[in-house]
């Protein structure tokens, strides 16, 4: 449809036609705007939001190499995006990606194709690729994540609390190794995000870690001693060697303190 420059009927009306002019890329004869001022604006908005990609998904952009402005086109172009905030960009860019795999896209709520198809920005995909944009945009959503009080977990000789900015994540493949030039298989991957100092940090922990953090995230009580909380997490996951468990428990709560994940 001709984006018509002067149509008061509606205003909303003229915002949706001219976002679709915008996510299109191209200009029609019919268009009362004229092609140079209507390019310009649609470089602008297309160029803004590479531009906050291109900064959070670094490694993203170098292993997809040319192809990296064709995925930005198709989000760009196909994405219902809703925040008006250009910050926010990135965290609908991981949505997006991690929707490309899902087995309803074609029910989805996804804008009308223009100019590209799924399966064609499929083809060019790493099946890792959702998994790494998700670690890249980790730093980004910690280091500007909002500054709170940390959890208070355990209240025993010593009381232990949660780094409030902790992000506790499970992977398919081991994201924190992927560049361009490394090859990458399956491999189940535990990894935290967490700021400390104003300096972001990741950690890469084991499963048993990675359950315990689970576990303490999720849960509202409030020990008094060590060993009930460690009792209870054992029993939370079925863990047969309670004793060897809690014997383990202080080796563990150490190495959380050493890396800033809980502090005491």
């Amino acid at each position: 449809m001709p984006l018509m420059l002067f149509a008061p009927h509606s205003l909303k009306k003229f915002q949706n036609e001219f976002g679709d002019y915008l996510r299109s890329q191209r200009q029609n004869n019919g268009d009362n705007i004229p092609t140079r001022v209507g390019k310009i604006y649609q470089d602008l908005i297309f160029n803004n939001v590479c531009g906050f990609l291109n900064q959070c998904f670094p490694i993203c952009k170098s292993i997809m190499g040319e192809n990296w402005r064709t995925l930005c086109l198709y989000f760009f172009q196909r994405y219902p995006t809703h925040s008006p905030y250009f910050t926010e960009i990135p965290m609908q860019f991981v949505e997006f990606l991690s929707q490309m795999d899902d087995g309803d896209f074609d029910k989805s709520v996804w804008l009308n194709e223009l100019t590209l198809s799924h399966d064609e920005i499929k083809k060019l995909l790493p099946a890792y690729l959702s998994e790494l944009a998700h670690y890249e945009w980790l730093e980004l959503h910690t280091e500007t994540f909002p500054n709170q009080a940390n959890k208070l977990i355990l209240n025993d000789v010593q009381s232990y609390y949660l780094n409030n900015s902790v992000q506790n994540h499970y992977y398919l493949y081991p994201v924190h190794k992927i560049s361009e030039n490394v090859d990458i298989a399956l491999e189940n991957t535990f990894l935290v995000v967490l700021r400390h100092n104003d300096k972001v940090k990741f950690v890469e922990i084991n499963l048993l870690t990675y359950l315990f953090l689970e576990f303490i995230t999720n849960n509202q009580t409030i020990y008094q001693d060590k060993n009930t909380l460690l009792a209870d997490f054992a029993n939370s996951i079925d863990y047969q060697d309670v004793d060897g468990l809690i014997k383990f428990g202080d080796e563990l709560l150490q190495m959380l303190v050493n890396n800033h994940i809980l502090f005491n």
